[in-house]
């Protein structure tokens, strides 16, 4: 599977994902129901489609498009933390931020693929400023599942992190 950067609108046409998405412009609550996808760039892409203008149409996100695994250690932490913010991710772990903003100018670029992962760096505007990510996604039996995401170097990629927040909540027990 090869895919070219693609930018947000255009990947939106061309890729099929399992999310229903309010198009801009379109009359109050116009949207498209757009097929299941097999594709990561049209995860990602749905991903930050939750913040195109008008802002926001969330899915989630956890359920929907993470690994098993990936979803089972982040359910755990979450569980794990209850209100205690010091053992929980206390951030949004898709815009790297405390608030939410419309994203714009959303590109998606491959990284490395196989037969059995794909590596994909998704760069966009947030905050008036551009921000980047990375998504690793792995092949199961349910499609492509996104199994590892980072921020950069400012931050450890999430599975690192919800490890480390897992093993300090169980010290703290």
């Amino acid at each position: 599977m090869k895919f070219p950067a693609v930018p947000l609108a255009l990947a939106l046409c061309l890729n099929a994902i399992p999310v229903s998405v309010t198009l801009p412009g379109a009359p109050l609550g116009a949207s498209i129901v757009l097929a299941a996808g097999e594709d990561p760039a049209a995860i990602v892409t749905a991903i930050y489609a939750q913040w195109a203008d008008p802002c926001c149409n969330y899915f989630n996100v956890i359920d929907t498009h993470f690994s098993p695994l990936l979803k089972k250690l982040y359910r755990d932490v979450e569980e794990g933390a209850g209100m205690d913010i010091e053992f929980a991710i206390d951030f949004d772990i898709f815009l790297n931020a405390q608030d939410e903003d419309t994203v714009t100018n959303v590109v998606i670029t491959p990284i490395e693929e196989t037969a059995e992962t794909v590596a994909l760096k998704v760069a966009y505007t947030a905050f008036g400023q551009q921000q980047s990510g990375t998504y690793e996604f792995v092949k199961t039996a349910d499609g492509w599942k996104i199994d590892d995401m980072g921020w950069g170097d400012d931050r450890k990629q999430l599975r690192p992190m919800l490890d480390d927040l897992k093993q300090s909540q169980r010290k703290s027990r």
